[in-house]
């Protein structure tokens, strides 16, 4: 047989003697992806590998940890030896050709020729330590795994920290009704939203969707929160577009990464009930009257925040009745998918709103959060879901 040569287990055998061992195996012909052995089941046959190329792998037929069999190596021995089940395994990688010798004629053949027990010891040692240092690997990537997850729990809770969670939100300012959620796809999210006094008269509401996921959305979000927190307290005074667009000026400046922000701020004079606001590219936001109809306010959509130095905002402005509801909200509630891949969408939005009427803060985000929880079901939460609304009560008595 002029391939047995490339079988390792003959090595150092003259050609006659690895012809004549090689006499004692029968070809096997294996398509792509065809299993050869296979975990628990007995096994009696020496397979060597003399065309195409098999892999090995311990706990699943597709799994990425896996390790190749290179030509002329063999698999099986292990049953052989100890008569245990097959413990991994051993797949096809293309087309391939093994040459099969049965067990008791492999033990007759390793009587005979003991250098081919000699070659079997070598090649199963010389096995065990890639086997190791693939072991090894996977234990320092769990490892790393492991730390990594650790970060991300304490990135998770440091940005949990960074967003207020009291009911409702400013209760010093009971002429506005305040709240706000955030569930995050991921450990850590690239949604944000805010709500802080600017004065006894002025309160700034604040949502945010970052551009990506996990912790590069996450540390741009601190940032662009941090920015925007510091421009709307220090220059509480200036018009609120000049806010956004000098906030927008400095992120861009040193934004290396090319990641960016959609962003609504809203600035509420609770005595005059003033309402101004300012949209960088977010989503519009939901608006109802007292015990009137939900329906999108019509706003101007403004640049994304964080891109162009020079991006341009223009500044809106409402007057507030005591009564009137606001909803703001990220793309993962009117985009949440369900089993089906269908989206919530923005007409369900408003048909839930409608039929339901909450007339406070809380009441508008439980119904939002019940009705897409009941929407998607048992679906793989695909984006952050987060809400500020708000209330407007009216100036104290």
């Amino acid at each position: 047989m002029g391939e047995s040569i490339r079988i390792h287990i003959f090595e150092g055998l003259d050609d006659d003697e690895a012809a004549a061992a090689g006499a004692r195996f029968t070809a096997r012909r294996l398509e792509d992806g065809e299993i050869l052995l296979t975990p628990g089941e007995p096994n009696h046959h020496l397979y060597a590998l003399v065309e195409g190329d098999l892999r090995v792998a311990l706990d699943d037929p597709d799994s990425p940890q896996n390790f190749p069999v290179e030509l002329g190596e063999s698999v099986g021995e292990m049953s052989i030896i100890d008569g245990s089940p097959v413990s991994a395994y051993v797949i096809a990688q293309g087309a391939a050709t093994v040459l099969a010798i049965d067990e008791d004629a492999f033990w007759e053949m390793t009587a005979a020729h003991p250098t081919v027990g000699r070659n079997l010891l070598a090649i199963l040692t010389a096995r065990m330590r890639r086997q190791h240092e693939s072991a090894r690997q996977v234990l320092e990537q769990q490892l790393q795994l492991r730390q990594l997850a650790k970060e991300l729990d304490h990135a998770r809770r440091i940005q949990a920290g960074m967003l207020p969670t009291r009911e409702p939100l400013l209760p010093e300012h009971p002429e506005i009704d305040i709240a706000a959620s955030m569930e995050a796809a991921r450990e850590v999210g690239g949604d944000f939203y805010d709500a802080f006094a600017l004065d006894e008269e002025r309160v700034a509401v604040v949502i945010g969707d970052v551009s990506g996921k996990g912790m590069p959305a996450a540390l741009f979000m601190v940032e662009a929160l941090t920015r925007l927190r510091v421009h709307l307290t220090s220059r509480a005074n200036a018009p609120l577009d000049d806010v956004v667009r000098s906030m927008n000026t400095e992120l861009a400046a040193e934004n290396e990464e090319n990641m960016f922000t959609t962003l609504f701020v809203v600035v509420v004079n609770v005595r005059t009930g003033e309402m101004l606001y300012v949209n960088g590219g977010h989503n519009r936001p939901v608006f109802a009257r007292a015990d009137g109809p939900f329906a999108y306010l019509e706003v101007h959509s403004g640049m994304l925040v964080g891109i162009w130095d020079e991006s341009p905002y223009q500044l809106g402005r409402i007057e507030l009745q005591p009564g009137d509801r606001f909803l703001l909200y990220t793309d993962g509630v009117t985009e949440a998918e369900d089993e089906e891949r269908n989206l919530f969408s923005d007409d369900r939005l408003i048909e839930i709103l409608d039929a339901g009427q909450p007339d406070d803060a809380i009441g508008l985000l439980r119904t939002v959060r019940w009705e897409v929880a009941a929407f998607v079901g048992e679906a793989v939460q695909s984006d952050d879901i987060t809400m500020a609304a708000f209330v407007f009560r009216g100036p104290r008595a």
